[in-house]
């Protein structure tokens, strides 16, 4: 189980939402290019720290797999306070785990809508399981896309993916991340690779001048 006061700093935390047999671990592992696992096993939170190249800047990013299950509501509400952005998912064979998305969403607006203060709240609201026919289809989409429409404080995207076939996962990581890098974000992304250089560059004429016995 995750302990968030564990969790190593990061520039960007993203937690994954839903009930339980969505597909969040499957979405998580698909980011990560790993195999499909066929068989559910539910998850207890658990996280991954994973670092990515966006606009010329290396970034720290923390992935929160929460638990769908009622056994954890505090942990899950301690996530959403924990996290900056989220991917929400449901299945698009079961109006349950909608129902159960819609309220996620709101769970959400409260718990952040005071801590971001005027800021939007980054959301994606996914859709899962679209390799499935037609005709085991519950869910519209227009159904998802009105229900992240109607939430103006959400900064939301509706995404219909599929875990299973690795179909638009890496754009549910990526989008959100693009929506959490604000001009705010990049100047202090830039400043601090900047000083990364200015420390290698210093780190390099140091052991070159140890070696040459000479100054830099």
């Amino acid at each position: 189980m995750v302990t968030y006061f564990a969790i190593p700093k990061a520039d960007f935390k993203i937690a994954v939402l839903g009930a339980s047999g969505v597909g969040k671990t499957a979405l998580v592992k698909s980011f990560f290019r790993q195999q499909f696992a066929e068989q559910h096993i539910p998850t207890v939170d658990d996280y991954f720290i994973h670092t990515v190249l966006m606009n010329g800047h290396m970034l720290s990013l923390c992935i929160v797999d929460t638990s769908g299950t009622y056994s954890f509501p505090a942990m899950r509400r301690l996530a959403v306070s924990y996290c900056d952005a989220f991917i929400v998912v449901y299945s698009i064979d079961d109006p349950s785990s909608f129902t159960k998305a819609i309220e996620y969403l709101d769970e959400i607006h409260r718990l952040k809508k005071t801590q971001l203060e005027e800021k939007a709240i980054p959301v994606c609201f996914a859709a899962n399981k679209l390799d499935l026919g037609d005709e085991e289809r519950r869910i519209t989409g227009q159904q998802g896309q009105d229900e992240i429409n109607n939430r103006t404080d959400l900064n939301g995207e509706y995404l219909e993916i599929s875990a299973r076939l690795g179909f638009r996962t890496q754009r549910a990581f990526f989008g959100i991340l693009k929506q959490m890098m604000t001009s705010k974000d990049q100047k202090r992304l830039a400043k601090r690779t900047r000083k990364r250089i200015q420390k290698k560059v210093k780190m390099f004429c140091w052991n070159k001048a140890s070696e040459n016995d000479v100054n830099c």
